[in-house]
């Protein structure tokens, strides 16, 4: 087009309105079929991140590479709004459009309309009148609520309400079509304690770093959300996939996860529920899958259930066992039960650990590894280990006062019995509630009893707790006099380190152990290496769980401390370790079947 042509059409189209056109907000941009630009407003400028002279200059490189419509796809290049509008000779109106310019490809999202320009002349008929407004920033705050509104805002995940709907939709497909899916509830094994011992920002880092991995794992094959706190959701398409996935997922979850200096693992339980086999719809689907979930705990965590219709029956009676575990302190159902510990060398009754017994009027006896667990998931622990611990402390200074007593009565210079020391099991919960320490030395004042006739029995996993509250506790304790004991060691995750840092006096070998004495060498050597470390550290070495006379033999050959276990007593009344307490030291019950021979026994552990 010559100059004067140019100069024609702006003349005849621009000059009336050239001044309203300029102070608008909205880009304008007049263009002829070729493509050139004879008019742009500064607005179209500033959208466009250009000048106005590098718009009218026809030399300049493309501005536009490409147009992409809503959904991001690109459109050929007669579909854009102007080019319709000059085809079709009408107006396109607001359209929305994605432009991707020729310098770094981002995308500008603008509403568009495009107006044919009618005049009698040839060449206004080929013009356009674009104009424009800039909606990049409305639409990304657009998708962001869209975003917000299905997907979990710490882990990216969907959320509980898109993952609903997702579910519903494939579970109407599966119908029609005779599919089968799996639906997988992903819970995270005491994530409360990592919580509550590294604080909230290492919790949200490790669901974040497993929301990666567990993504990584179902992939396309299935839908994963988060579904509350730490509990995550997986729809597959294929139910055949679903153990497998969940073995993946489980070992995913138990390699650590560096947050900062931290390194952190973490066990999961899954839940599996099929469908249409364990039910059609989703409200079915999720209570057989947490009901499955919940199974996997109970079988020592770190595993995945598939559901059962027996499984209802399980959780009718768990929902049974927690109601009536409610009601157990005021109907003065619970009860203490004392073990002795028998030293190995002297052959005398040294101690006792009190077992907590529960007789529902409704359930009957109550086994401590059905009800004790329950206890710690609910929180009813801590007034129950609070009743224990008053009623253990008041026992204990009775038989502090009978010893006493009856050492006053015996003749000068004869044995006499080392004072008793009295054991009992306290929870993470309780350790970590802020008025223990307080409630111990309020129960000490009340019974009288000596503080180091004491021994508070923890678990390893506490041990890796690092929480103020429990350092304080234990100090605390500590300087009270209160011994401390590792219960069930060598099934957790205790170390060297652990053992140095926290103030314990003995380690209490695990029955799971003692149980496989003699026939299996592994757990001779685990044994034995508790033993040997045990007395390399100073520490006192006991072994739960003792029932034949093989396993004793085999324990005094490994110069252990101290047993405790059936073989020399099944757990017995308070008066009944009285009257023990009273009876002569040569009297103490011994085992009731012939002992090993040491040369058999070294040969079982040595002939490797």
């Amino acid at each position: 087009m010559s100059a004067h042509d140019a100069r024609l059409v702006a003349s005849e189209y621009m000059t009336p309105l050239l001044g309203l056109v300029e102070a608008l907000a909205e880009g304008v941009v007049l263009r002829l079929e070729n493509g050139r630009i004879i008019y742009a407003n500064k607005a179209a400028a500033r959208i466009l991140g250009t000048s106005r002279e590098a718009l009218l200059d026809a030399r300049s490189p493309r501005l536009v590479r490409a147009l992409v419509n809503d959904q991001g796809r690109r459109l050929r290049r007669r579909d854009w709004p102007d080019a319709r509008a000059l085809r079709t000779g009408e107006t396109v109106r607001e359209a929305f459009v994605g432009i991707i310019n020729g310098k770094d490809d981002n995308v500008r999202w603008l509403i568009a309309t495009c107006q044919p320009l009618a005049a009698n002349d040839d060449i206004a008929s080929r013009c356009v009148m674009i104009s424009f407004e800039d909606v990049t920033e409305v639409r990304e705050a657009r998708r962001r609520v869209r975003y917000l509104a299905t997907h979990d805002s710490l882990t990216g995940l969907f959320n509980r309400a898109s993952f609903e709907e997702t579910m519903q939709a494939a579970l109407e497909r599966g119908a029609r079509r005779g599919a089968s899916h799996a639906l997988l509830y992903v819970d995270l094994d005491r994530f409360k304690g990592i919580n509550d011992s590294f604080g909230h920002t290492v919790g949200d880092g490790l669901l974040q770093q497993l929301a990666r991995r567990f993504e990584s794992i179902v992939g396309p094959a299935g839908q994963l959300a988060r579904w509350g706190g730490d509990e995550f959701l997986v729809l597959l398409e294929d139910a055949a996939d679903a153990e497998s996935i969940a073995r993946r997922l489980i070992d995913a979850a138990a390699e650590p996860c560096d947050i900062g200096p931290l390194s952190v693992s973490i066990g999961v339980s899954i839940g599996i529920a099929m469908a249409p086999e364990h039910g059609a719809d989703i409200a079915t689907l999720l209570r057989h899958a947490d009901t499955a979930m919940y199974r996997a705990k109970e079988h020592g965590r770190r595993q995945a259930e598939v559901f059962n219709p027996a499984m209802n029956a399980h959780l009718e009676r768990r929902a049974r066992v927690e109601a009536g575990l409610r009601r157990a302190l005021e109907r003065d159902e619970l009860s203490i039960a004392y073990q002795p510990v028998t030293d190995l060398r002297s052959g005398e009754m040294t101690g006792v650990e009190a077992l907590l017994r529960w007789r529902s009027f409704e359930l009957g006896e109550v086994p401590p590894a059905e009800f004790v667990p329950l206890a710690e998931e609910t929180g009813l622990i801590v007034p129950i280990g609070e009743w224990a611990m008053k009623r253990v402390f008041a026992q204990a200074a009775r038989w502090q006062a009978l010893q006493a007593a009856h050492g006053a009565t015996l003749p000068l210079g004869s044995r006499r019995r080392l004072p008793l020391r009295v054991a009992l099991n306290v929870s993470a919960r309780q350790l970590l509630w802020s008025n223990l320490a307080d409630t111990v030395e309020q129960a000490l004042a009340e019974s009288g009893v000596m503080a180091r006739r004491l021994d508070f029995e923890l678990t390893e996993s506490l041990l890796l707790q690092d929480s103020a509250t429990l350092a304080r506790n234990l100090a605390r304790l500590q300087q009270m006099g209160i011994h401390f004991s590792i219960d069930d060691f060598g099934t957790g995750y205790a170390s060297m380190s652990y053992l140095l840092r926290f103030p314990i006096s003995t380690l209490k070998i695990d029955k799971s152990f003692i149980g496989r004495v003699p026939g299996d060498r592994d757990a001779m050597s685990i044994a034995e290496a508790i033993v040997a470390m045990s007395s390399a550290l100073g520490l006192r070495c006991i072994a739960e769980g003792v029932e034949t006379a093989a396993q004793l033999e085999f324990l005094r050959m490994v110069d252990c401390d101290a047993i405790q276990g059936f073989l020399i007593a099944e757990p017995l009344e308070a008066e009944e370790i009285s009257q023990r307490l009273l009876a002569p030291i040569d009297a103490e019950a011994g085992p009731a079947e012939p002992w090993l021979p040491v040369a058999d026994s070294k040969s079982l552990i040595r002939d490797r």
